[in-house]
Parts: structure tokens; sequence; C-alpha cells
């Protein structure tokens, strides 16, 4: 009997999509997150550093770690959607009306919502 060896890495490992830098202080909500989006191929970033190009940011609106503020995330990426996850039924929608590629998502998020407004905020 013949054995035969496949390498299956490739379908295992999903193709990269968009780099997406993710704001939390929540580190629990951080990790689960980053955790989801790298498992749908995406690269996440927990820092922009000089010139970092990202395709859209990821913000824990009840969470802000510092130095982040709406004031530095506005000024920052001006034209990178940027989607806002709150449980604020107020302070996501306003924070968003500030924003020119402002999204809102409402906590809890469901994984399948927010893969969605990833690809919409990204690919229109």
């Amino acid at each position: 009997m013949r054995a035969c060896l496949t390498d299956t890495s490739r379908a295992l490992t999903p193709p990269q999509r968009d780099m997406l830098l993710l704001i939390s202080a929540d580190a629990l909500l951080h990790a689960s997150l980053a955790e989801y989006l790298a498992s749908r191929g995406h690269r996440v970033r927990d820092r922009a550093e000089g010139g970092t190009v990202v395709s859209a940011v990821v913000v824990d609106a009840d969470a802000w770690p510092e130095p982040w503020t709406r004031g530095r995330l506005r000024r920052r990426f001006p034209r990178t959607p940027c989607i806002l996850l709150s449980g604020s039924p107020l302070a996501g929608p306003d924070t968003v009306s500030r924003l020119r590629h402002g999204f809102f998502l409402p906590k809890p998020v469901r994984p399948a919502e927010l893969a969605w407004m990833i690809d919409h905020a990204v690919n229109g």
C-alpha cells in the first residue's frame, strides 16, 4: 500500500486579507476579536506606528486605551473606515457621526455581523 502525503497547510491557513488596527483596553475582548479576525485571514495590528497603512480600524468605543481618543482617531485616520463597537445606544452613534467613514455595531457583536461590516467598510 502506498502512502499519499498532501500539503494541507494552504488549505488550513486562510488567505491574507486586509490589515486591520484593533483598539480596545478590554484585554479579553481584544484577544477574542484578534483571534477571530486572524482566523478569517485578516492581519491584525495592535498599534499604528509611523506610516502604518491599515484598511480599517475596529474600536471598542466603551474601552479606549491610552493614548487613543475620538479626536486622535479622527485625526490619525481621516479617510480610513472606522468600525466602532459599543454597548451604549448613544455613545457609539454619536462618535460615528463625527467620523468621515464611520460605522457602528452594537454590543454584543455577532462575529458574522462584524465580518460583514469589515468587508462592507473596506470593499464597499
